[in-house]
């Protein structure tokens, strides 16, 4: 029997397809080494210069987005957390936020590619880029976080399929 995704996962699926297009592209200013997604507790991996890393964060639901029905559509909005390294050589002369600056415009201009990106795959309803976070870890990997927050809608009984 074939795997079926629920809706959430299917965004997070194409979030992170998108976002795994940067490695080996000439696309971009930003050669990406690598991009992963990880378990809350961080899971088993190794830190590199120039990765992506996808992390899931809060949902909530938004009762004034949500639909009345038999059965109701219920909003959610789900941020997902883009963490950015950039892990420069301590003999590096390059600026480091020259690098995390066009770092996150590449992920940012990568993410938001196409007319209805927003969409993701036509799962989502709306999604907003948040604010540039900065990440300074004495001892861990420095570079940045970038929210995003997908609302997308599903039955109150069946998050499999998504309700416009």
């Amino acid at each position: 029997m074939p795997v079926t995704l629920t809706v959430l996962e299917k965004i997070a699926v194409e979030l992170t397809t998108r976002l795994a297009a940067m490695v080996d592209s000439d696309d971009y200013q930003t050669a990406v080494a690598s991009v992963k997604r990880l378990p809350r507790n961080g899971g088993d991996y190794t830190p590199e210069h120039l990765q992506i890393l996808i992390r899931q964060g809060d949902d909530e639901i938004d009762d004034e987005l949500s639909f009345p029905g038999n059965p109701p559509a219920i909003a959610h909005r789900q941020t997902f957390n883009i963490r950015c390294h950039v892990m420069t050589s301590e003999r590096d002369t390059d600026v480091v936020d020259s690098i995390s600056n066009t770092f996150a415009a590449d992920v940012i201009k990568c993410i938001t590619a196409g007319n209805n990106w927003y969409q993701f795959d036509s799962n989502a309803t709306d999604a907003t880029i948040g604010a540039i976070e900065p990440i300074n870890e004495d001892g861990g990997p420095d570079g940045f976080n970038i929210p995003i927050r997908i609302m997308y809608r599903v039955s109150e009984n069946n998050p499999y399929t998504a309700r416009s």
